[in-house]
């Protein structure tokens, strides 16, 4: 009789159980929309988001939502996404590049954003300042001014008489736009020739690298570009075909194929904007997170681009790159 009796609490205990299971709610799913130019190429920064969150417990389809449908092939689909996933109310908005950060703070400005730009973002109306930005976008920048100084010098290095450099970037991101007078006027003050190769869609970047040598650069400065950076198998593909040596504003695109990059790794950065994803989710205003600057730059090269392209790397560069590709 004992024995039955306990059989019968043991038995009740575990349907209550079950059934105070049944009854607590389930976790919400938190939504973070996506915006930037991406393409067959863009997943690597999708997906170092994810690993970034799930260490920091957030599992797609437990407790977080990634959606990726408002990423798009060229900036001018930009601003209409972004009116588009404003309408949508997600959580949160990881905006990746000026531009799309730029056409998504247009569209609304109470849906938290967090950036990862590789410029000034105070310059172009996402913040107030870098210490406290004030509005409802914060994150990441890699800017560094003389970056781009630098990567000239190492191109010098590869090419000693450098007097003609091309400035390839697109004339659709303002971002880009804006950069390319200040970068000619760096150019001729270095002693060299700046020439403008205008990169505008993903379809031009074969035809325009090809017709690239009939203006005869010495070198190539490839911009800041998330266009690009999307697309850079496409374009390290190109360039290799030619005897140019270009030098890259990220990383990714050396790993695809292209010959050096002096940048931050923007992989890595997007682990710092998923610690910022993080805070806001956890209340933090986005107003009062003060957006966080770059400070690691690595020199990349990649040794099978340079042997494909017949161009000699001196020692001194070899020597000082972080990482070489072989």
């Amino acid at each position: 009789m004992i024995r039955d009796r306990r059989r019968w609490l043991l038995a009740a205990c575990g349907l209550l159980g079950a059934a105070m299971a049944r009854a607590q709610p389930a976790a919400p799913i938190r939504r973070i929309a996506l915006l930037w130019v991406g393409a067959e190429d863009s997943s690597i920064y999708v997906d170092a988001l994810k690993e970034s969150l799930r260490s920091l417990g957030y599992i797609e389809g437990k407790n977080v939502r990634i959606e990726t449908q408002f990423l798009v092939d060229r900036y001018e689909q930009l601003p209409e996404a972004a009116a588009r996933l404003a309408m949508q109310r997600p959580e949160i908005i990881v905006s990746y590049g000026t531009t799309s950060s730029v056409a998504a703070a247009k569209a609304t400005s109470t849906i938290p954003i967090v950036f990862l730009v590789g410029n000034d973002p105070t310059k172009f109306g996402l913040a107030l300042s870098l210490s406290r930005p004030g509005r409802n976008a914060t994150g990441v920048s890699a800017i560094s001014p003389d970056l781009h100084g630098k990567r000239m010098e190492l191109l010098k290095q590869i090419v000693p008489r450098l007097r003609r450099i091309g400035v390839v970037y697109s004339s659709q991101s303002p971002n880009e736009t804006s950069s390319v007078a200040s970068i000619q006027k760096l150019a001729r003050d270095l002693g060299m020739d700046p020439l403008r190769i205008d990169i505008r869609t993903p379809r031009d970047i074969e035809p325009v690298i090809a017709s690239v040598s009939q203006q005869r650069p010495d070198a190539l400065l490839v911009l800041p570009s998330t266009m690009l950076t999307a697309n850079r198998t496409r374009l390290a593909k190109a360039i290799e075909k030619t005897p140019i040596p270009a030098v890259y504003s990220n990383s990714a695109v050396v790993e695809a194929g292209g010959l050096l990059s002096y940048a931050p790794s923007h992989t890595d950065l997007f682990r710092h904007v998923a610690a910022y994803v993080d805070k806001v989710l956890k209340g933090a205003n986005p107003a009062d997170l003060p957006i966080e600057q770059a400070s690691e730059i690595e020199l990349l090269i990649n040794l099978k681009t340079a042997a494909a392209q017949h161009i000699r790397i001196p020692d001194d560069l070899l020597n000082r790159a972080d990482r070489l590709i072989r």
